[in-house]
């Protein structure tokens, strides 16, 4: 099956209509599909992260820590560094050669409601069957 933008997007709004408290602001899906230029999107939250090989979303994650004593406040990011390399071009990274993947989505939580990142990376993962997560979540 081939997970499309749209159907991640679906599937997170049906998550926070059981599950996100009445009245607060939900978080959203950045839209501009990250490629390596600029700073991650929500770089400094903790959220969820989709990993896209060629408009294919193909991994699911999720980046629920503050980042290390030595880069305090970096959430997604932190996390997502793992599957880049820098580029001889400033200012730019590139994945990782091996797994295919292109660009990436994000979603970043307010910290007082990031626990609740891990719920939809189990929830997203169990409806959706990316390629790279492994089965039975």
């Amino acid at each position: 099956m081939s997970i499309t933008l749209g159907e991640l997007t679906n599937q997170t709004d049906e998550f926070f209509t059981r599950h996100w408290p009445a009245g607060g602001e939900k978080p959203a899906w950045c839209l501009n599909i990250w490629t390596g230029t600029g700073p991650v999107p929500s770089h400094d939250r903790q959220g969820c992260y989709a990993l896209v090989e060629r408009d294919v979303i193909t991994y699911i994650g999720v980046a629920v820590g503050r980042g290390s004593a030595k880069h305090r406040n970096f959430g997604l990011s932190y996390r997502i560094v793992s599957y880049l390399q820098k580029t001889v071009e400033e200012g730019r990274f590139e994945f990782k050669p091996g797994r295919g993947f292109t660009g990436l989505y994000t979603i970043g939580f307010p910290e007082e409601y990031a626990y609740l990142a891990l719920a939809l990376e189990h929830y997203l993962i169990a409806r959706l069957l990316p390629k790279h997560n492994k089965r039975g979540v």
